[in-house]
């Protein structure tokens, strides 16, 4: 079957998925672990941290130095002041601007509950801790214990992470492809990531109705 990567060319793009639930619900620990079950894949992955009170690189080991130690290929710090990245090899400066993340196979985000659209896995302590109806956004809760609840999403639990790292690796990829005049223009990995760090960029902070964002399409009209 022909498709679309096979017939435009097209790049698949890092698969993201979204950790949030309430301070020391288990966000870190869940990501930790699951770094470490797909470097054992030999999966590319990296995690970043959102940080609203902001950050010292002084307790970096506090922040993304669990998930540099758990094995992550990248590791990143948001704070609404800064960001930091922190690479796991040496690169030249074009290659840590427009690939230090969009080259990887799975990137996870630790907090970002409002901040960005992509699917966002609720991680509770309790079932108590779930909120009805669970927003647009939320395509799976994960509790450390098992708990007994029917929900219209997965349920995922500690104790099956290599089923939930199944899952995650069956969601479906971030694609781009540019097309001028109607007609595809390939472009190299540099030019696409450029592109797609630029556009995500652009639409991730807008206040967009259930953050639920299925395509992105942008048109040069002449007027």
């Amino acid at each position: 079957m022909t498709t679309l990567s096979s017939r435009y060319g097209v790049r698949d793009m890092s698969k993201i998925l979204c950790f949030t639930g309430k301070s020391e619900s288990g966000k870190t620990l869940l990501i930790e672990k699951l770094i470490k079950l797909a470097k054992e894949d030999n999966i590319k992955v990296g995690a970043i941290k959102h940080t609203p009170e902001g950050f010292s690189l002084v307790n970096e080991k506090k922040h993304s130095g669990r998930y540099r130690a758990a094995g992550a290929d990248r590791a990143g710090l948001v704070a609404p002041d800064i960001a930091v990245v922190f690479v796991n090899e040496n690169v030249a400066l074009n290659r840590f601007l427009f690939e230090s993340f969009l080259n990887l196979d799975i990137i996870f985000l630790e907090g970002f509950s409002k901040e960005v659209v992509f699917p966002k896995v609720l991680v509770v302590e309790n079932a108590e801790e779930i909120e009805y109806p669970l927003a647009k956004d939320i395509v799976a809760v994960y509790s450390e214990k098992k708990l007994s609840l029917t929900l219209d999403v997965p349920l995922m639990h500690g104790g099956a992470l290599p089923a939930f790292l199944s899952w995650i690796r069956e969601l479906p990829h971030l694609r781009l492809a540019l097309h001028v005049n109607g007609e595809n223009v390939p472009v190299n990995e540099f030019v696409e990531n450029m592109l797609h760090s630029l556009i995500l960029g652009m639409v991730s902070p807008l206040n967009l109705p259930g953050n639920d964002i299925k395509t992105i399409e942008i048109k040069w009209i002449d007027s």
